[in-house]
């Protein structure tokens, strides 16, 4: 009988544990999907900060990173194009992850190691990197689109944030 309720406390135990640290992985991803300001870990208010045309498209398609591993290019444009990469101004964030490691993940600029690269472009071979920055994604449908905030800063202080909702583009690539 002593032996029976050890097992079943133990068991319990268990079983608490686990839901506890779901409760605590839940709390986390939704922090996570949070954007912030930029150097402070506070939520930032829901603005824009360029004019609500500007960067009004969005779209994006798989890559690969530099070492031939998953990627995913977001890019963001004044009107629709298929093009990747975009002959006209767009700004550009490749995240070198699969598309299943982005959802309610934010990643920030600059970091060690960086999470990916992003760029405000006036033509496909004209770019200004980014200086410092975030993309925070949250509900992500690898055959449709993705959703979340870039929040991102240029070294002459000119400041891209911009809610988007990106198509999926599909297209072939071989990474490795």
């Amino acid at each position: 009988m002593q032996a029976r309720l050890t097992n079943r406390l133990h068991r319990l135990f268990i079983v608490a544990s686990v839901a506890a640290a779901a409760a605590a992985c839940a709390r986390e991803a939704d922090h996570a999907a949070q954007p912030a300001r930029l150097g402070t870990g506070v939520p930032a208010p829901p603005a824009s900060s360029v004019p609500a045309n500007e960067y009004s498209y969005a779209f994006a398609t798989p890559d690969c990173a530099p070492w031939d591993g998953p990627a995913v290019v977001l890019y963001l444009l004044d009107s629709k194009s298929d093009a990747a990469p975009p002959v006209t101004r767009h700004v550009r964030v490749a995240i070198w992850k699969s598309a299943t490691e982005l959802p309610r993940h934010t990643f920030r600029w600059p970091a060690s190691p960086q999470p990916g690269a992003a760029a405000r472009c006036s033509s496909a071979d004209s770019c200004e990197d980014v200086t410092e920055g975030q993309v925070a994604f949250g509900a992500v449908d690898p055959d449709r689109s993705l959703a979340g905030e870039v929040d991102l800063r240029f070294a002459n202080g000119d400041r891209v944030r911009k809610a988007f909702k990106a198509s999926w583009q599909p297209r072939r690539i071989g990474c490795g």
